[in-house]
């Protein structure tokens, strides 16, 4: 039984749907993500997303697609719905410099991807508390719409 490879978009709207029926994202399963050792810094109160952008990083499929750069190919800055890829390529950087030795970057502050996320939503700004439930919607909505290959014409 051959399977073929799932698009990030695919994966990303299996996440969705997955997340919308109430079950976990990615269900058990050792997808031999790796480790993370650099730590994100609170900027403000952005607790709901760091600990959000964290728990995605073990996601392996989803991370090894942003680290090999493959997403690149599927950016389309022309859909409406979309950031131009503002929020794919910021995740991407963020997750990797979340993969560099402690040593030589210690922690980093995800000011970038928080900007990035805060264009997709609004109303996750501000210094007020927020649900991370919330972040992980807009962010998953961001990646999808970010990298929605555009329908093939008939």
């Amino acid at each position: 039984h051959k399977t073929t490879p799932l698009s990030l978009a695919q994966l990303v709207e299996l996440a969705r749907l997955r997340l919308a029926a109430g079950a976990r994202v990615f269900p058990g399963g050792d997808f031999g993500a790796a480790a993370y050792e650099v730590g994100l810094d609170n900027v403000g109160n952005t607790c709901f997303l760091n600990a959000t952008v964290q728990s995605l990083w073990h996601a392996a499929p989803l991370s090894r697609y942003f680290l090999s750069d493959a997403y690149k190919r599927d950016v389309n800055p022309s859909n409406p719905l979309g950031c131009q890829g503002r929020v794919a390529r910021e995740y991407a950087r963020t997750l990797k410099r979340a993969t560099r030795s402690p040593r030589e970057v210690g922690s980093i502050a995800p000011i970038s991807l928080l900007r990035a996320v805060l264009r997709k939503n609004p109303d996750l700004g501000g210094r007020a508390q927020h649900d991370a439930h919330e972040l992980l919607e807009t962010l998953l909505d961001g990646l999808h719409e970010d990298l929605k290959r555009p329908p093939r014409p008939p």
